[in-house]
Formats: C-alpha cells, sequence, structure tokens
C-alpha cells in the first residue's frame, strides 16, 4: 500500500494568512500616526450607520470632526457596504484600522493564491508598491479584490461560490468590478445565480440600516461627482468626465471588448479584462484601486519564458512598482497583454533565456509543450 504524505494546502493557507494579517497590521500601525485613512470614512459611518444623515456630507464631516485638520471625506459607498464597515466601528479607531488591514490583507493574499503559482509567493505582494499604498490609506480594495480575484478564478470550478464573492466585490468596489457581470454570463449561469442569490441578500441585509439609504446614496452620486471635480484628485479611471460623447463610448467598447476577450483567457488575465474594462466604463477610481491588478501582474512575473509571457512580465513589472498609475499607463498594460495574448501562438516555439544567460532567442525543446 502507498502512503501519501498529508496535504499541506491547508496548512500553508493558514501561514499565508497570517503571515499578511501581520503584514497589514503592522503597515496599518507605521502608517496611521502620519495621515488620516480611508478607514476613518469607514469607521465614523459605521457608527453612524442607522441615521438617516448619514450620506449629507456636511454633516459626515462634522461628525469626522474627532481627527484634526479634516477635510471633507462624505460617504458615498452604497448601503451595502455598511454590512462590511459596521463591524470594525465597534471596537476604538485605533484597533480598528488595524484589523481592517489586517484582516483585508490576509484576504487579499488568500484570493491572490489561486491566480498566483506558487501559491505561497502571494505573500510578496505586500512588498509591492500598490499593495502598500492601499495598506497606507486603509482602502476597502483588499477586501473589494479579494472577492473579485477569487470569484473570477473559481468561476469555472465553482460557480456557485464565484457568481457570490464576485456580487460581494460589486457592492463594495463597483468601479473596479462593474464589468464582472459579463464573465459571469459567458460562463455558466449557475455564477449568475449565485451573483443574484448573494446580491440578493446583502441588500436585503443592508435594509436592517434603513430603507431611505438608498435614496440618499443615489441622491449624493452626482454631489460626490462635483466634490471629486472641485479637489482634483488624481483618477485613474479612463473615461475621463471632460470628454466628447463619442469618445467615451468609444473607450466604454474598448474596454468591454477587452473584457470579453479576457474572460476566455487565464484567470490572471481575466482579472486583468474586467478591472481595466471597468476603469474604461467607470467615472472615478484612485490609484491604491489598482492593487487589484497585484496578484495578475506577479503571476505575470512569475510566468513562462515565451516571448508573449516577458512581453506579460514587463507590463506585471511596470504595475508592482507603481509605474503603470495614470489612465495611459493603463491603456499601455491592456494593450501589452492583448498583444501578447494573440500573438502567443505563433511564439510559444521561442523563449527567451534568463537575464543573466544573455539575452537571446532559441527555440524551445519540441517536447516540453507551449510555455505559459
Amino acid at each position: 500500500m502507498t502512503l501519501h504524505p498529508p496535504s499541506r494546502g491547508p496548512a500553508e493557507a493558514l501561514a499565508c494568512a497570517l503571515v499578511a494579517f501581520a503584514a497589514g497590521w503592522a503597515l496599518a500601525a507605521f502608517f496611521l500616526p502620519h495621515q488620516y485613512p480611508d478607514f476613518g470614512v469607514f469607521w465614523t459611518a459605521g457608527r453612524h450607520a442607522f441615521d438617516p444623515r448619514l450620506y449629507n456630507g456636511a454633516y459626515q464631516t462634522a461628525a469626522e470632526s474627532w481627527w484634526p485638520g479634516m477635510t471633507p471625506h462624505p460617504f458615498v459607498y452604497p448601503p451595502t457596504f455598511l454590512l462590511l464597515a459596521w463591524p470594525f466601528s465597534l471596537p476604538p479607531f485605533g484597533v480598528g484600522d488595524r484589523l481592517w488591514d489586517g484582516l483585508s490583507c490576509a484576504a487579499f493574499v488568500l484570493a491572490a493564491r489561486q491566480v498566483v503559482r506558487p501559491s505561497w509567493a502571494a505573500l510578496i505582494l505586500p512588498l509591492s508598491l500598490p499593495v502598500i499604498m492601499a495598506a497606507a490609506y486603509a482602502q476597502s480594495i483588499f477586501f473589494a479584490g479579494a472577492g473579485l480575484v477569487a470569484g473570477l478564478a473559481l468561476v469555472d470550478r465553482r460557480p456557485w461560490l464565484a457568481g457570490a464573492l464576485i456580487a460581494i466585490a460589486m457592492c463594495l468596489k463597483p468601479q473596479v468590478a462593474v464589468l464582472a457581470p459579463l464573465v459571469l454570463l459567458m460562463t455558466s449561469w449557475r455564477a449568475v445565480a449565485g451573483a443574484a442569490a448573494c446580491g440578493a441578500a446583502l441588500f436585503v441585509g443592508s435594509l436592517a440600516f434603513g430603507l431611505s439609504h438608498w435614496f440618499e446614496w443615489l441622491a449624493a452620486l452626482p454631489r460626490f461627482t462635483d466634490l471629486i471635480r472641485e479637489m482634483r484628485l488624481p483618477t485613474v479611471n479612463l473615461l475621463a468626465s471632460d470628454l466628447p460623447a463619442p469618445e467615451k463610448l468609444l473607450v466604454a467598447g474598448a474596454g468591454v471588448g477587452f473584457a470579453v476577450w479576457s474572460a476566455r483567457q487565464a484567470p490572471a488575465q481575466r482579472v486583468v479584462g474586467v478591472v481595466c474594462g471597468s476603469l474604461c466604463c467607470a467615472s472615478y477610481a484612485v490609484r491604491p484601486d489598482l492593487a487589484v491588478l497585484a496578484p495578475s501582474a506577479l503571476a505575470w512575473v512569475l510566468g513562462g519564458r515565451s516571448v508573449a509571457a516577458w512581453l506579460r512580465r514587463l507590463a506585471g513589472v511596470g504595475l508592482l512598482l507603481g509605474v503603470v498609475a495614470t489612465p495611459v499607463g493603463i491603456a499601455l498594460c491592456m494593450l501589452t497583454s492583448l498583444v501578447s495574448g494573440l500573438l502567443e501562438p505563433g511564439l510559444t516555439r521561442l523563449r527567451l533565456t534568463t537575464p543573466w544567460a544573455g539575452w537571446r532567442l532559441r527555440p524551445a525543446p519540441a517536447s516540453s509543450g507551449s510555455p505559459q
């Protein structure tokens, strides 16, 4: 009888989660004394979750006066976000902030294990610039990104769970997941049903904070858009508000086409397709939101040795180093991944050697198969 060693999968996942939690906690502790994190908005909103004036910008800013020198920071997330924010508002702010960063970083790294190979290499992510920046601001992108990355990676194997995870991501950060339903529609009705069921459950759960929140939220969105325009915050969405209507349609159409093409690719490309395609259709997204692309970038960096893989590797390095941080950079990243994907069938017989071997082309062995 052959004895097989016990699987290290659960133990390795637990170890990764603990290390990622410690990394998130440490980043929160380091950055908290120096700046006001976005979690301050979430924590204050959670403490006023049942107040009908929650989406009143002036009221919310006044409620945040406990932080010295606070500038206008209205709460503009959908009411479903309160289901996540409210529990973290129960402990004191400092404890809640560290728990937020720690748990969200752990969830993000666990989700990244679905697309990064070897899976333990996902622990590199807290060292990348986009992830550090998102942790510094205590952004919500880690929780939303965890749902989106894991959902898109599992959509073929576990469609019900994948649909539910994608629905959670859309309820937390819709601007980076608005095109995710396209992937669901192109894969399985089970994934669509899972997303619909989870979305309905989240909506019903948000009613505990008051039905009026939904009407107030919709009314607050135009005011938030005006505030962003006045503050001149640097954004990363490709659908600029000052573009003429024909150009907007062109940008949005390109994003939809890119997401549709990516839906049939590997999970790393699928995530890039949904996120970058959504940025072509969203009216607002900021630089820390790009942290959701870090798992795909790391998967590209650790990928194969074909010429196409090296093209993706260059884009991955740019993402991890924070060089790709503008609408133009994102467009170039989309183009690079598209070109490498379209040319890959013709380039699989060529490999690039490692940098220390001289940067030369050589044919791949016939028995090696197509490098990924």
